[in-house]
């Protein structure tokens, strides 16, 4: 669940996020089909002479048949919707041998690869 605190426009694979100072875009990266959904709850201050107010929110959610699902989440800026085509095109995610991760994609013709370690309490950024 995310609560970006700014003006958001759900896509069907990616979250454009427009604050004051930019724009920025939200992209899961998963090997399983998922949905962006879009949804408010309700939040009251400790004080109760507030009112309630409605936060919104989107959510990612994922449709797995595993017992462990995986799923990241590129946010990066943006200002070209072609060349975000071309970065929704290249992300992939990768389990590797023992169990370790491989996230990557491309932006402005470059390659990005992070590599994550499994450990006994998560994943590590290599």
């Amino acid at each position: 669940r995310f609560h970006p605190g700014v003006d958001f426009q759900i896509e069907e694979d990616h979250v454009l996020l427009n604050g004051k100072a930019g724009k920025m875009v939200l992209i899961p990266i998963t090997q399983h089909p998922f949905q962006i959904k879009r949804d408010k709850h309700a939040s009251q201050m400790v004080n109760a002479t507030q009112k309630f107010r409605w936060i919104d929110y989107f959510d990612v959610e994922i449709q797995s048949t595993n017992q462990e699902t995986l799923v990241a989440h590129l946010i990066l800026p943006f200002d070209d919707h072609q060349e975000l085509e071309r970065l929704l095109a290249s992300k992939t995610i990768e389990t590797l041998k023992g169990g370790h991760l491989r996230i990557s994609f491309s932006c402005d013709g470059q390659l990005y690869e992070y590599r994550f370690k499994k450990t006994k309490s998560g994943f590590i950024l290599e």
